[in-house]
């Protein structure tokens, strides 16, 4: 699991000094961890889920799959409408209970899981709501300009 994080990191071509910044962890919390030399804790998984939620927590967890969620790739502005806000909200993602690949505390990264399921439903009720604003902002432009 330790690669994965590191790869998440390259690729997004951000330095773990950078990731630590931006969340509550340590630098040197985060090299310990991609390093193998602590166990990787679900706060990490959580904040590195949180701060690039187009990659896929059972890829990050166990391996499995693909590295990005296929409806968020090159698409910063994930649209709300049909299936996206359904794939968006992590359906995909929930039977990811198994392996953890040398995770030390199951049940936090059970924990983790449930939590990310919840912020995707919640990001994909905001993209919802956010569709239906703008759609009605957009009518009454439309109106406005008759």
């Amino acid at each position: 699991m330790n690669e994965r994080i590191k790869e998440v990191l390259e690729h997004y071509r951000v330095s773990q000094a950078m990731f630590a910044k931006s969340t509550r962890l340590s630098q040197p919390t985060i090299n310990r961890a991609i390093k193998g030399d602590v166990p990787i804790r679900a706060e990490l998984l959580v904040a590195l889920l949180k701060q690039f939620p187009e990659v896929s927590a059972e890829w990050l967890i166990t391996g499995k799959g693909e590295m990005l969620i296929k409806d968020n790739v090159g698409d910063n502005t994930a649209q709300s409408s049909g299936d996206n806000a359904t794939s968006i909200a992590g359906h995909g993602n929930t039977n990811i209970a198994g392996d953890y690949n040398g995770c030390a505390d199951n049940k936090a990264v059970e924990k983790a899981i449930d939590e990310i399921t919840q912020m995707r439903l919640l990001l994909a009720d905001a993209i919802k709501n956010n569709k239906e604003q703008s759609d009605k902002f957009l009518d009454i432009i439309s109106q406005l300009s008759k």
